[in-house]
């Protein structure tokens, strides 16, 4: 569950463009360096609340150090199943049998879901879907950092294709 941030949302009338992976509304056109100072991967989502049904841009990001998503699990972190993501790749519980993470789709967000919807309202009431996993809906941008070196756009980010 999310902080609130009414001191934001309060103080400006337009809705927010997205809300990044800490629940933070954001008025500004999505870029994953607004995501997190360490990512190597970014996304922007489209989620559904459970509660109510509506839709949120939300951006979520990854370090490839750890392929942790900053929303969900800290580096060594086990997830809700037991099993563990770390340096790319997802364990079951018992240590063994490891699949590299997935990479989100159009229609499918693989290792890029957001978690519990930010803050809103349904009938000028808040929301009971703010405590709730959201429903994944679809990736519309997903980017990458350039970590080569030797490229002249050396650590700026890309857009590849969703």
């Amino acid at each position: 569950m999310y902080p609130l941030y009414e001191d934001i949302t309060k103080r400006i009338a337009e809705k927010p463009l997205w809300w990044d992976q800490n629940g933070v509304p954001r008025y500004e056109p999505f870029n994953p360096k607004m995501c997190d100072i360490y990512a190597d991967y970014g996304a922007l989502s489209l989620i559904r609340c459970q509660g109510c049904g509506q839709d949120f841009a939300v951006g979520v990001a990854w370090s490839i150090v750890t392929m942790s998503a900053s929303a969900h699990n800290k580096t060594d972190q086990p997830c809700e199943d037991g099993s563990l993501i770390s340096m790319g790749v997802r364990w079951d519980k018992d240590g063994k049998n490891g699949k590299p993470i997935s990479f989100p789709s159009k229609q499918d967000l693989g290792e890029f879901g957001y978690g519990d919807a930010p803050w809103h309202t349904m009938n000028g009431r808040r929301c009971a879907g703010t405590t709730m996993t959201t429903e994944d809906v679809a990736c519309l941008e997903f980017w990458k950092r350039v970590d080569d070196h030797e490229v002249e756009n050396f650590m700026e980010w890309i857009r590849l294709p969703e």
